[in-house]
This record gives C-alpha cells, sequence and structure tokens, in this order.
C-alpha cells in the first residue's frame, strides 16, 4: 500500500511530543484521523494505541536506565580501583619514607604524591599520620 506525504503545523508541545523516539507519527497521525473520518466511533482503538505508545515508552525508559545502571556500576568500580591503588601506593611510600624526609622541598615527597596522585600538602598530611617521628 503506498504511503502520501504531508506536512502540517503543530503548536510547540505537540512537536516535542510527537519527535520523542518512541512514537510512532504516522501511525498515529493515520489513526487519528480514521478516528476522526469515522465520527469518533471505536474509542477503543484510540485506547489500544495510546497503550502501545505508553508501553513503547516504557520500554524505552527501561532501556536508558538499565544503561545508566551499567555506566554507575563501571563508574563505582573504576573509583574502587583507583582508591585501591591509592592506598597501596599511600602504603609503600609509608614503608619507603623517614619522617624527616617529610618536607615540601623533599625529591622523594614529589615523587611519591605524583604517584599518588595528590597534591603535597595533602600528601605531607596523610604521611605525617602513618609515619612516626
Amino acid at each position: 500500500m503506498s504511503k502520501d506525504r504531508i506536512s502540517a503545523s503543530v503548536d510547540p508541545e505537540v512537536s516535542a511530543y510527537l519527535s520523542q523516539n518512541s512514537i510512532n507519527t504516522s501511525g498515529l497521525i493515520n489513526e487519528l484521523v480514521k478516528h476522526e473520518m469515522t465520527g469518533g466511533s471505536n474509542d477503543n482503538a484510540l485506547i489500544n494505541l495510546r497503550i502501545t505508545q505508553i508501553e513503547r515508552e516504557m520500554d524505552d525508559l527501561r532501556k536508558k536506565l538499565d544503561n545508566r545502571q551499567d555506566e554507575l556500576e563501571y563508574l563505582e568500580s573504576l573509583k574502587e580501583d583507583r582508591e585501591t591503588e591509592q592506598e597501596e601506593i599511600l602504603q609503600q611510600a609509608a614503608d619507603t619514607l623517614e619522617y624527616w624526609q617529610l618536607t615540601e622541598d623533599s625529591n622523594p615527597v614529589h615523587f611519591w604524591a605524583d604517584r599518588a596522585e595528590m597534591d603535597v600538602e595533602a600528601f605531607l598530611t596523610e604521611m605525617r599520620g602513618r609515619i612516626d617521628e
């Protein structure tokens, strides 16, 4: 069956609604016009069409939610891995450094602070809490 292409002007909120991925614009227009052509009878067809649209919207939302959940789990895992790696580096630094080396101009402090991806001040504070005088 061939289809005719038409264009129509609609209100902005209608345009926004029709631009959703879950909306079959052509199907919706066909159903609404057929409904209008029959004098508004067969309300069940419109109800069924709306049910189908809502189900599609819900499926799209579930997919988006699943994608967000996967992204969140990945980022949480990445954060945990980095925190574990940083803790290992800090422990290595604490095992290696002596308290007298804990100054802002110390090359070993800069080396370990860079490895731990910390600024020197924060690194020194951390090490002073871990290393005994």
